[in-house]
């Protein structure tokens, strides 16, 4: 039976994956995400975190960008707009990285996937795609007229968004290697952290990066739309759980992963976040480069933390931060840890308060409630690929 909720949500205008009908008939609670109907929790958020921490779980994450860069000069497009040097990736192999604008604010951060010598795939956050597919084609644009860059005006590169031809599932905690490798009948403690290898599975064409959101060991799979009920039907045989988004921020927030949006915008740029080890400014191309150095030469007036509450209260996105009687920052994420039997959070605060163990003041509900520094991560878990 569909559940109430599942049943109004239908009408509505919001995208919709190709799993959503999924999980209305598994009666998750949908919410609006990012301009997406997406299921928050299943069986409850705590529960969602376990599962994770300790076994196995799954999101459905399709509504997370999917675009194609293919095209003799894909490379050296990508090397201007990423933040890292696309010429030093290998084929198979997945980076990290950040899409600054001109300024150095940061308009995305995402993952890009070089699957051979002329085709990438990057996957943006899901309400920035269309923000970062229209950067890449002012980008495009712009360069037709410079003369001072060796851009080849970008005769050979094509962009597509596949977004709504394919489905993402993220499988997440210690049993996933052993649960998607019985599944698929392949190895895949061969894959290495931040890998990827491409399969046929029942006729389909499957790529897997050992890649996830939420701190633990665990795979993101890129499937034909068509196939995602499909797959996802096969997980859950296994024993693997559904889980919502709410755990998943809850886990990325224990992991000391960022959430663009909340955590970054394109006014603060990479080093105030703590993400300058994901820049390479050695590139004279690199279209914030020259904006990224001088921000560099310059000393920081805010930092993001990471913090513990020691007395009771939820931070939430947007609360004060103070030392003393002095407002010093502001808390972009916060929470209840399960895992850590803690109530941690991060934001933003001047840098000369950012020391480890400095007691802090939040502001939650007109009271001020004690909270210290404290390291980022939270949680690391044991690596073992």
């Amino acid at each position: 039976m569909k559940s109430k909720i599942g049943l109004q949500l239908l009408v509505t205008t919001n995208k919709k994956t190709s799993l959503f009908q999924k999980h209305v008939d598994e009666n998750a609670r949908i919410v609006d995400f990012g301009g997406w109907d997406m299921p928050v929790q299943y069986e409850g958020i705590l529960k969602e975190v376990n599962h994770v921490r300790s076994k196995a779980g799954m999101f459905d994450v399709s509504h997370m960008g999917r675009v194609n860069i293919t095209g003799k000069d894909s490379e050296s497009f990508l090397n201007r707009v990423l933040s890292f040097n696309t010429k030093k990736l290998k084929p198979g192999r997945i980076k990290y990285g950040v899409i600054c604008n001109k300024n150095g604010g940061i308009i995305d951060d995402c993952v890009t996937l070089r699957k051979n010598e002329t085709d990438f795939l990057i996957i943006p956050n899901a309400s920035n795609t269309d923000l970062v597919l229209n950067w890449f084609n002012q980008i495009l644009v712009s360069d037709k007229y410079q003369t001072s860059i060796d851009t080849l005006k970008w005769t050979n590169i094509q962009i597509e968004n596949i977004t709504a031809t394919t489905a993402m599932i993220a499988i997440q905690g210690p049993e996933s290697e052993n649960k998607l490798s019985n599944i698929l009948q392949t190895d895949l403690s061969k894959i290495k952290y931040f890998g990827s290898i491409k399969i046929k599975f029942q006729n389909q064409e499957l790529i897997i990066c050992r890649t996830g959101y939420t701190g633990e060991d665990g795979f993101e799979v890129i499937t034909p739309v068509d196939f995602a009920t499909s797959l996802w039907d096969l997980l859950k045989k296994s024993g693997v759980h559904p889980c919502g988004l709410g755990s998943r921020d809850i886990l990325r927030l224990e992991a000391g992963l960022l959430l663009h949006g909340n955590d970054m915008n394109s006014n603060t740029n990479p080093f105030e976040v703590g993400l300058g080890k994901f820049l390479d400014l050695s590139r004279l191309n690199y279209v914030a480069c020259d904006s990224l150095k001088n921000i560099k030469l310059n000393e920081l007036t805010k930092i993001l933390v990471g913090f513990e509450m020691e007395d009771k209260g939820i931070p939430r996105h947007g609360y004060k931060i103070k030392h003393k009687n002095e407002i010093i920052g502001e808390v972009t994420s916060g929470g209840v840890s399960p895992t850590l039997d803690k109530i941690i959070g991060i934001g933003y605060i001047s840098k000369e308060f950012s020391s480890l163990e400095t007691k802090i003041v939040i502001e939650i509900r007109n009271k001020n409630l004690s909270a210290k520094i404290t390291k980022i991560p939270f949680y690391t878990r044991r690596k073992n690929v």
